[in-house]
């Protein structure tokens, strides 16, 4: 089986970028997964944000619901501390919900614009810096 869909994970500062684009399948979502696993490893064990921008994406098979769940657990378990999600459409927005687990630790906000969602996380992680001794 192949990948088919697509999606970009890039990192600015302690807030990884993540795009979906198109409709996914399983190798995909596996692929993002470890895109996942080597981007957190770099930030050495420190609380992160993530930008979820779902703006492009045409949805995925059932079989990828439970990765999606187990991704999402791993990004709590591994210091993702505050989650936006840029998603218009509302068939998709209730997708993406169920992924996440009823105790999900993280504080995630649904929005439908990019510069909102990028803005509260903006707010959050100046919040997260460290004081000045």
């Amino acid at each position: 089986m192949r990948s088919h869909g697509d999606f970009k994970l890039e990192r600015k500062d302690r807030c990884l970028v993540f795009r979906v684009i198109g409709s996914v399948n399983l190798i995909t979502v596996r692929q993002s997964f470890d895109a996942f696993k080597d981007a957190v490893g770099e930030l050495d064990g420190e609380g992160w944000v993530c930008l979820n921008d779902l703006r492009e994406w045409e949805l995925f098979p059932p079989e990828c619901t439970e990765e999606a769940s187990n991704l999402n657990a791993w990004c709590a378990e591994n210091g993702l501390t505050h989650e936006a999600v840029v998603v218009t459409n509302s068939l998709l927005k209730s997708i993406a919900s169920k992924t996440r687990s009823e105790q999900h630790p993280v504080e995630t906000r649904y929005f439908t614009r990019y510069q909102e969602a990028e803005a509260w996380l903006e707010s959050v992680t100046s919040d997260m810096a460290p004081q000045p001794a």
